[in-house]
């Protein structure tokens, strides 16, 4: 039998290809990277082996897609949610009047942090070529018609450029032109929610107290950590309106002066930290505002002023920890000042930790880094003990509040009635505070 030639094999990979920026032809895009274009690296034939040998049913893949997938409902409901309060849906309710409602404007804030901040985690651990792969192999494992809004999905996981492990020479992660206001763009733009929307959010943000914090930290040195929660959120949400950080530096002057005066590295989330100087550097407008915050200059007096304020917190930690100070009577005599010391050191605690893991702009270099550093953890473990001691001496004071009341009740002398009055105790004219 005559030996028939194969038919050429198609290349691995083709450089060049281009997504579709239209719904249509996506569909048949999965399909022709399914079969052909889709690269047989080792992280690929490792995705497959989990997906057909090792795990028959592909749960690692159903589970990736599941992620990929929640997060894309999150943005389509929040933006049906959205859609509705425009149209009237809710009696009597407006997107306005939301945002006039103290938990309304809280709530509607929240919801758009988070996306983006699953956008960011999401893009930082999982790689986007190992994305594109996940959603191909779960395209191969269940096929087309068990996804639903495949063309949505794939614009979300689809590569955005930035790579973790790419990093510059200080060290942190190189960010690609654009990032990551294009990709936050993504299905924002496609599912309706509108820019306005986000100014009037970031406007809430920059100039209330949303979160009723300023009563919590009166000191003025303490603002930026009273509003800590507000400037996270602020940064992640500029990023949905980067004309603010490009082209309005009026509005990102008042944003640094009341949030990023005193600081340049924040934990956009638990854990994860950023410094502005790296992340802002693209943006003229952000550039400009910060400059005076990470002046040399600031930076070496900010450093050595929170350098004394631990030794002062140091003090009061061991004048209050001393064995017999710390009474039932003690505290409710001077309960002020026992706050004022446990703010100052969670304060303290805070900025030095977090300016510590700065890269970009770094803290001035100090003559004992060591010391300082078993300083800062001795205060960190002092605080813990002060704040442990204090709540086991209160606890117990409000689990006793009716007993002692009675007692003291019991201790009042009995007052003689007046003429023709009706016999009555003078504790009867007390109230139970």
């Amino acid at each position: 039998m005559a030996h028939q030639a194969r038919p050429p094999r198609p290349a691995r990979s083709t450089p060049g290809c281009v997504w579709p920026s239209t719904r249509s032809g996506v569909t048949e895009l999965l399909g022709f990277l399914s079969r052909v274009m889709l690269p047989r690296g080792r992280e690929t034939v490792a995705i497959f082996s989990l997906a057909t040998h090792l795990l028959p049913s592909g749960d690692v893949i159903v589970r990736f897609f599941t992620l990929f997938e929640s997060i894309y409902k999150y943005a389509k409901d929040f933006a049906r949610c959205l859609e509705d309060l425009c149209e009237g849906v809710y009696i009597q309710q407006t997107l306005e009047g939301v945002l006039l409602d103290e938990d309304g404007k809280q709530l509607i804030c929240e919801v758009l942090y988070l996306y983006g901040v699953l956008l960011l985690l999401m893009d930082a651990r999982i790689d986007g070529a190992v994305r594109e792969r996940m959603l191909i192999a779960y395209y191969r494992h269940k096929g087309a018609s068990s996804i639903d809004s495949v063309e949505d999905v794939f614009l979300l996981v689809r590569a955005t450029g930035f790579s973790s492990s790419a990093l510059d020479r200080n060290g942190l992660p190189r960010r690609p032109q654009g990032y990551p206001e294009e990709y936050f763009d993504r299905l924002p733009r496609r599912l309706g929610i509108s820019s306005d929307l986000v100014m009037m959010m970031v406007a809430r943000l920059r100039s209330e107290d949303m979160y009723g914090q300023v009563s919590s930290y009166p000191l003025p040195q303490h603002r930026s950590v009273a509003l800590a929660t507000q400037a996270r959120m602020l940064y992640v949400l500029l990023y949905f309106v980067p004309r603010v950080l490009e082209e309005e530096p009026h509005t990102m002057r008042e944003i640094v002066d009341r949030h990023f005066s005193d600081n340049w590295v924040i934990a956009q989330y638990m854990g994860f930290t950023v410094e502005l100087p790296h992340v802002w550097e693209p943006y003229k407008a952000a550039r400009a505002a910060l400059a005076n915050t990470t002046q040399q200059s600031n930076t070496k007096a900010l450093h050595s002023s929170y350098l004394e304020r631990l030794l002062q917190a140091r003090k009061m930690l061991q004048h209050y920890l001393t064995e017999g100070v710390l009474t039932e009577e003690f505290a409710l005599d001077n309960t002020p000042a026992l706050l004022h010391c446990v703010r100052e050191c969670n304060v303290t605690i805070r900025w030095l930790m977090l300016h510590r893991t700065a890269r970009h702009r770094r803290l001035p270099e100090s003559a004992d880094a060591a010391r300082e550093a078993e300083q800062l953890l001795l205060l960190l473990m002092n605080t813990a003990q002060l704040e442990y001691t204090l709540r086991q001496l209160f606890s117990g004071l409000l689990d006793f509040k009716e007993q002692m009341w009675s007692s003291s009740k019991a201790q009042v002398p009995r007052a003689d009635p007046p003429n023709g009055a009706p016999a009555a105790h003078a504790v009867t004219h007390l109230h139970t505070p």
